[in-house]
């Protein structure tokens, strides 16, 4: 006998067919795209140093500027999410790809000017801002829950593969400008692209795809595909929340302190890993055994994404989002000493290894856990956005304070004082090595620690995270009586008066 809500293998399979539809490819691509942007700058550090001569410090407040403006852009792209509602959406992710696809044309053009470099950069984060609350919120109206992880793992594994082939390119390619010029371009494109195919209409023929397929066999995926409509509908009539309502949205509901307290924690060794090509660098790899080892690494986060996300609907179907917590529990703790044994390695090969099963097992919980949590706990899509803005901010902001601008910082000057200590010239084998010494401790010891807060985040959710969702559905049930009572009362009044109007 089946057990309902379980997921069968030729179900998972049969769900990445349902998932390739153009508005939901079109998504994906400019998540890639976005992704590919990101990835740019920390694989320009060194290539910065060598050309711009910037120290290591001076790259980390570089990173530090970029992630600042990237998250104080948040909040602007959550409140145009609700301002022009689900009807527009699309113009505002066009505007969005546009802008950024500009400001990356702008940091090609500006070459080795530090201030050139600076406001294109701050200006690109602005735009690259937009891509989370957007994707995230036009996602989630398409696709079913039940499908949700596998959806996002569907879009993180393409992002994870664009991020490489980025990254690549620059360490391969002589000019570096060639990979910002290309990756412009293909963002204008797709601006003009968004603009025309993700109008309502077509998403609308994706969501009465996705909610009909094959892979949803109970009527409990239909009642909650649904409720998620109606939830869609509803969202339009819902008050803009202000930062603090959204603040005190957030503390009313443990659940949510915890997982957005999981993503500051977690988020900001991720940010760190900007400096990992700087360290692959300083470690003497050569340039073909950098750019093989980021292909690797790449396709294996690709593949890591999708297994989280199918990971995390298969313990959902056996354990709901409890199952989800365990699949980031274990992601998190597992990846802590496999990133160690990759920092402190010293041959490429042993490198090569940690790094692929790093990636593979540190890039389950967006996809498995946080996004759909995260979807299943906001009350409608405007709600959503408005809080993944804010969370956001306050992830980016920490990395950009605590990530790769702390790493630079502690790094900078434990080599002026080994520098101090022993006489050595400038980029020799031994000077190299300390370099490289000083800054897998600082980037292994940071991490750990903000890791082990973001796991122990995980643990506090699943002792809330049930009653949270009971909560919200007692409250959803409560607005729409009160709107049925409320249409009633004002349809009875209507039929009161009318004996009135005719006896006038």
């Amino acid at each position: 006998m089946k057990t309902k809500g379980a997921l069968s293998v030729r179900n998972l399979l049969t769900s990445q067919v349902i998932l390739c539809n153009l508005p939901v490819l079109i998504l994906v691509v400019v998540a890639s795209l976005d992704a590919a942007d990101k990835a740019l700058l920390g694989s320009s550090f060194p290539l910065l140093e060598r050309e711009l001569h910037m120290d290591v410090e001076t790259l980390g407040y570089f990173s530090m500027f970029t992630n600042l403006s990237y998250a104080f852009s948040m909040p602007l792209w959550g409140w145009l999410v609700h301002k022009y509602g689900m009807q527009q959406i699309h113009l505002v992710l066009s505007a969005a790809c546009f802008s950024w696809g500009a400001a990356t044309i702008g940091i090609a053009l500006s070459g080795g000017s530090v201030v050139g470099q600076a406001i294109f950069r701050s200006l690109n984060g602005m735009a690259l801002g937009s891509i989370l609350p957007l994707s995230q919120t036009m996602l989630v109206s398409m696709v079913a829950p039940v499908m949700r992880g596998r959806a996002f793992g569907y879009m993180g594994m393409c992002e994870n593969l664009a991020g490489t082939v980025a990254a690549s390119s620059i360490v391969y390619f002589e000019d570096w400008k060639r990979s910002y010029y290309v990756l412009g371009f293909l963002s204008v494109a797709m601006a003009l692209i968004a603009k025309h195919e993700l109008t309502p209409g077509k998403r609308a023929k994706a969501v009465t795809k996705d909610a009909s397929g094959k892979v949803h066999d109970s009527d409990e995926d239909d009642s909650d595909a649904k409720d998620e409509d109606e939830a869609q509908k509803q969202a339009s009539d819902e008050p803009k929340l202000t930062v603090r309502q959204i603040l005190q949205r957030i503390a009313q509901i443990p659940a949510f302190v915890c997982l957005v307290a999981q993503g500051v924690f977690g988020g900001i060794p991720w940010d760190m890993m900007s400096f990992v090509l700087l360290l692959m660098d300083w470690r003497q790899f050569t340039k073909e055994q950098i750019v093989a080892l980021q292909f690797a690494t790449g396709i294996a986060g690709t593949f890591g994404k999708w297994l989280g996300g199918s990971l995390g609907d298969f313990a959902f179907s056996r354990w709901g989002n409890q199952g989800r917590i365990g699949v980031a529990f274990v992601s998190v703790m597992a990846g802590i000493p496999l990133y160690g044994m990759f920092c402190f390695a010293k041959t490429y090969w042993a490198a090569f290894l940690y790094k692929i099963l790093f990636q593979i097992v540190a890039s389950w919980p967006p996809a498995g856990a946080l996004r759909p949590i995260c979807a299943d706990l906001a009350r409608n899509p405007s709600e959503r956005a408005q809080i993944v803005s804010l969370w956001i901010v306050m992830e980016k902001t920490s990395g950009s304070i605590f990530g790769a601008p702390l790493v630079g910082y502690l790094t900078s000057h434990m080599m002026a004082m080994e520098e101090n200590n022993n006489d050595i010239g400038l980029r020799d084998e031994a000077e190299l090595s300390g370099k490289a010494n000083a800054l897998a401790l600082n980037l292994f010891g940071l991490s750990t620690f903000f890791w082990v807060v973001c796991a122990a985040f995980w643990v506090g959710m699943s002792f809330t995270i049930d009653r949270d969702l009971k909560g919200k559905e007692t409250q959803l049930t409560t607005t729409a009586h009160r709107r049925q009572n409320e249409a009633g009362g004002a349809k009875d009044g209507d039929e009161l008066r009318k004996p009135l109007l005719a006896s006038v």
